[in-house]
Parts: C-alpha cells; structure tokens; sequence
C-alpha cells in the first residue's frame, strides 16, 4: 500500500525565547497544499512546562502575511481544544483538515505560555499525482519495504 503521502516542514526548531512570542505567524511560515486532498499538521513542541495560549490553522490564497486569516474550524480553544502539555515528555498534537474547498497556502501560527523549541510540520494525502523521487515527497531520501 502506498499512502501517496507528502511531508512539508513548516518551522524546524524554533527557539521562541519567552512566553507570548508568536511563531509561524511571518510570512515565509507556510506550506502549499496545490494537488492534495487532506492534511495532518503536527505541532511538536521540547518543553513539558507550557501550552499555548493561541494554536490556530490559517490560510490564503497567496503568501503574503496579511493575506492569512482564521477559518471556522481551524482556531484553537475555539473550534477544538489545545490541550496542556504532558509532564514527562513531548507536547504533540496533531490537526486534520480537510484540503478540499479550503485556500492554497496554510500555516500553524502559536503562542507560548512559556519559553520553547517548536517545530511544525504537515503531512499532505490524497495527491492528484503520485510523489515518487525524495525530493517530490518532500525529503532528502525515499525508502519502501
């Protein structure tokens, strides 16, 4: 079985120094979703001390920052819950959104209770094309078993 499955990073390790610093929020934080169908965005946070005050999913149709807006669904404490981060481990939580009839471009944007590293990451399914080389399915290798 082939998932038919594309992995874009978002933000990759991104130190927010303290508490209400915004990430994803600039312009160059986005993944483009053209020819998918649905979308896994994981946000993975190293830090078992905080959550986030803001977690929500914005898009546009171009990828200029002030283009982005909120979409009913896609704002956190509102249309799902964010959820505070285990004691022992990781914060992970992991969004589905339904790509069809939704904008080009979307992006996380968070808000930090305290001091962290983040990364942001999505994983985009049911393309029109099949990704085959590493490169098309968004790495630096490709491996089946």
């Amino acid at each position: 079985m082939n998932p038919n499955c594309k992995t874009v990073i978002q933000i990759s390790d991104l130190a927010l120094t303290s508490a209400g610093t915004a990430a994803g929020s600039g312009g160059t934080y986005y993944f483009d979703t053209l020819g998918y169908d649905y979308a896994v965005v994981n946000v993975i946070s190293q830090t078992t001390s905080s959550t986030y005050s803001t977690l929500d999913i914005m898009e546009a149709d171009v990828t200029t920052s002030a283009n982005f807006a909120t979409f009913s669904g896609g704002v956190g404490g509102t249309d799902f819950t964010i959820g505070s981060s285990p004691t022992a481990d990781y914060y992970l939580a992991n969004i589905g959104i339904d790509l069809r009839g939704r904008k080009r471009f979307l992006k996380a944007v968070i808000v930090p209770t305290a001091a962290e590293t983040v990364s942001i990451i999505a994983n985009l399914f049911k393309g029109e094309v099949q990704p085959y080389t590493a490169s098309e399915k968004g790495g630096a290798i490709t491996a089946s078993m």
